[in-house]
């Protein structure tokens, strides 16, 4: 748009434009492109290629489609020739300025109005700038809506709007076409209620080549009278905040940028830069590029794109990026996670292994610190909540992930106690030696409570198991967190105990939730896509989900959800044998078989009698039988 402006104020005016009567607005208009644009050199190009770039705007963004269209037209605009409002409807792009407002009212936006509806259910909201067309096109809502005229130059008193009675005011890109600034927002702030709040959707960028040649033409773009607005409208953000402080407002309390930077960006660098060639990412196949080109992405400015690319356009990018001679990566280090240590020993099963070769000590002292660094962080500050002034005990504080939490919670101002080797915590991070403890026992259990007081601690980050994991938890205070650092005794589904959660303590697994989610998806989608009138529907649940489970609630939930489908599908006819069948233990084939300490778990506890295989394998020759009915009892469960 830019350079279409240049282009257009150099050209010189022909016969016929000249004995045309200029409108006032297009001379105001004429003068501003030639205060933005003018004075630039080597800035307008020619027609040709000028035109090539509008075709690249509107093949990449076509709801702007009126950019493009003002852009090849601007030199006729200019002399006169053509109407902006008659070329707009003849090309049908009036519709476009409506997207130019979606886009900025976008789910930012609706994040602000969500909670704002949410805290004043009856929330009395002025909306200005709706225009006569608002009636017809809100009429399914007009028993909630009033249309009365409002001239924001007069007093709102004056056209029959109560004073100080409403929650919020939106204006929707009005403000700037108004003659007086200050006296407008003076006018909309009389019928806000102290509290209350006004949401704006302005253009803050005064300069923008889009705004001022998209709309400069309009007549309603030069209402202003103010002498520093005598080029343009548009108002800068912290001049906003200047005015509707004047106006009586606390200020502006959030301003949400325009998200699609992309077009503003490429035009200041052509602006500035020469010769330089602007292209859209599905037109790239059709460019030639010389080996001393050099080649700005603006993909990932603002809204990252590189995700979401749709097919055709990753397959345009990698033919771009990923000739040999082009495309060159350095791997300085790499950061290798304990886990990655137990893959390359063959703990873990799995067969993949990455090799890091550090070339820079800095550079790989900065990489070791990834994984660490964002586990204690995520465990400490999002999980556990540290607060300035609590206490908390580190297991295994002479590991990488114990250093960085040691850091973290010492920056984060709270009392560090932890288990391990003493002279590095002494020494390194400054540590007391009676805040450090063994951990190979539990006798650091009493010894916290020493130390405390009798208070323990307000946070664990827990990498123990077994007799020391459960002595972990005689160290957690009232409402204080336990986070889980190893899956050990989760993987083996050992026993926890539950006695600390009379103090209200939150135990933190998050892998909890992924496993009723999955267990609970994966029915709803088989009972949501397999047809509706099959003559089977068997879930295979669990005793766990009646009876409940000491440290499996999520797989208990999960059974539980099951035997509410096959009862759901029972009474509302869905499918003809739906049944949820929950099983015991299977006591010949499974981990019961497998593990010594499962077997002696299910001897001692004798809560649950045990299912044979052959059992298990009869019961879909008896719920799959059509001859046979399903039993009455148990309403879908059994």
């Amino acid at each position: 748009m830019r350079m279409a402006a240049h282009k257009a104020i150099q050209a010189p005016c022909s016969a016929d434009s000249e004995s045309l009567r200029i409108p006032g607005h297009i001379c105001q208009f004429a003068a501003v492109l030639n205060h933005h644009c003018g004075g630039e050199e080597n800035a307008g190009g020619n027609w040709e290629d000028i035109h090539a770039l509008l075709d690249d705007f509107d093949f990449e963004y076509p709801k702007y489609c009126l950019f493009p269209v003002l852009g090849r037209n601007i030199e006729s605009v200019l002399q006169s020739k053509i109407d902006t409002l008659d070329l707009l409807f003849a090309s049908g792009t009036d519709m476009s300025y409506a997207s130019v407002i979606d886009n900025s009212c976008d789910h930012r936006f609706q994040a602000v109005l969500g909670p704002a509806s949410h805290e004043t259910p009856y929330l009395q909201t002025i909306e200005v700038g709706a225009a006569t067309a608002a009636p017809s096109k809100f009429a399914e809502f007009a028993d909630r809506l009033t249309f009365k005229k409002l001239d924001l130059e007069r007093d709102p008193w004056d056209e029959g709007f109560e004073l100080g009675a409403y929650d919020m005011v939106i204006v929707g890109s009005v403000l700037h076409a108004t003659p007086k600034l200050a006296t407008i927002l003076a006018h909309v702030h009389i019928p806000l209620r102290p509290g209350g709040h006004l949401a704006d959707l302005e253009i803050t960028f005064p300069d923008s080549p889009w705004a001022n040649v998209g709309f400069g033409s309009l007549p309603s773009w030069w209402l202003s009278t103010e002498e520093w607005r005598q080029h343009g409208p548009l108002v800068a953000e912290q001049v906003w905040q200047a005015l509707v402080c004047e106006a009586g407002f606390s200020g502006l309390e959030l301003c949400l940028g325009n998200q699609d930077t992309h077009p503003a960006l490429a035009a200041q660098l052509s602006g500035r830069h020469e010769p330089v060639q602007i292209v859209a990412i599905g037109r790239m196949h059709e460019c030639t590029w010389a080996e001393t080109d050099v080649v700005a992405s603006l993909l990932e400015v603002g809204t990252p794109r590189l995700a979401k690319l749709s097919n055709d356009d990753f397959q345009v990018l990698r033919e771009f990026t990923l000739k040999p001679h082009e495309v060159e990566i350095e791997a300085k280090a790499w950061p290798v996670s304990f886990r990655d240590v137990l893959i390359a020993l063959g703990r873990l099963g799995q067969q993949s292994l990455v090799t890091a070769f550090a070339w820079s000590y800095q550079v790989a002292c900065a990489t070791t610190a990834i994984n660490p660094g964002m586990t204690a962080f995520h465990a400490l500050i999002n999980v556990a909540r540290l607060q300035t002034g609590e206490k908390i005990a580190i297991r295994s504080a002479a590991g990488s992930t114990g250093h960085m939490a040691i850091w973290i919670a010492k920056h984060v101002g709270a009392t560090v106690g932890f288990n391990e080797k003493k002279q590095l915590p002494i020494h390194a991070f400054e540590i007391d030696a009676d805040h450090i403890f063994y951990s190979r026992d539990g006798s650091f259990a009493q010894g916290i409570k020493r130390i405390t007081n009798g208070y323990r601690v307000d946070g664990i980050l827990n990498s123990l198991s077994s007799d020391s994991l459960r002595a972990s938890w005689a160290c957690i205070a009232p409402y204080g967190r336990f986070v889980e650092n190893s899956k050990k005794d989760i993987g083996t589904n050992a026993s926890l105990p539950m006695g600390q959660f009379a103090f209200a303590l939150g135990y933190l697994i998050t892998s909890c939730f992924v496993y009723v989610k999955s267990k609970v998806d994966s029915s709803w989608n088989l009972h949501q896509q397999l047809p509706r009138d099959m003559d089977f529907f068997i879930l295979l649940s669990s005793l766990s989900g009646i009876y409940g489970s000491l440290v499996q609630g999520n797989y208990a939930v999960g059974c539980t959800f099951q035997d509410a489908l096959a009862q759901y599908r029972i009474v509302h006819g869905v499918g003809k044998k739906p049944v949820s069948l929950d099983l015991g233990w299977m006591r010949d084939v499974g981990i019961v078989t497998e593990r010594e300490e499962y077997r002696r778990d299910r001897a001692n506890v004798g809560d649950i009698n045990p299912v044979e295989s052959a059992e298990l394998i009869a019961l879909p020759d008896l719920y799959c039988d059509p001859i046979l009915p399903l039993p009455e009892e148990g309403c879908g469960r059994s």
